[in-house]
């Protein structure tokens, strides 16, 4: 066995252009709820989501692959179903927007989980319904339905069919008990 090279990690400096796409998501995010009839706590709880959603996430910084342990999906699943689809969809792409500039994604990655996320938003109403209210079938069915749809680019786009399903394993486990007991918290169920 030889010698390991100890490597150290560091987080990025936030400089101009990190700054500049926080704001522009946290902005967005302030302007597509201040037009709504949400309440300041409303308000206020959508915003702590995206922000610890994001900052779940900066674990996989420190990981050399993609852990799929985090906290973007079951805020995005709570806001889709206790206020619309759309205000999942926007905690769902700006949580992992802004947590992109802290992990090892390219912009490609983002826009393709920001898709994922989109479609996750809108299916979980539907998905919730469909199962009769059980949560943890839905989190199965939504993250089964995200990590195909994201898993295909991923794959295509060079990362190998192993780490697509290791990927999808854990995420899939780690879901269904994150959305099952926290989210069934959240929207007190």
């Amino acid at each position: 066995m030889g010698k390991s090279k100890q490597q150290s990690v560091k987080l990025p400096k936030l400089n101009l252009k990190y700054t500049i796409g926080i704001v522009a998501a946290l902005v967005a995010a302030i302007y597509i709820i201040s037009a709504t009839q949400y309440t300041f706590l409303d308000f206020a709880t959508i915003l702590g989501f995206i922000i610890i959603g994001a900052i779940s996430r900066i674990p996989e910084r420190f990981a050399p692959i993609s852990i799929g342990i985090e906290l973007i999906s079951v805020f995005t699943f709570v806001s889709a179903i206790k206020y619309s689809p759309l205000v999942g969809a926007l905690v769902g792409v700006a949580a992992f927007t802004i947590s992109g500039y802290y992990t090892f994604y390219g912009p490609q990655d983002i826009l393709v989980a920001d898709i994922g996320f989109i479609v996750f938003a809108f299916l979980a109403p539907i998905m919730f319904a469909f199962f009769g209210g059980n949560i943890g079938f839905a989190a199965i069915a939504l993250t089964l339905t995200y990590d195909i749809i994201t898993g295909i680019f991923y794959y295509f786009g060079g990362h190998g069919f192993i780490g697509v399903a290791r990927f999808t394993a854990v995420h899939t486990t780690a879901n269904f008990f994150i959305i099952s007991y926290l989210g069934a918290r959240l929207l007190g169920i």
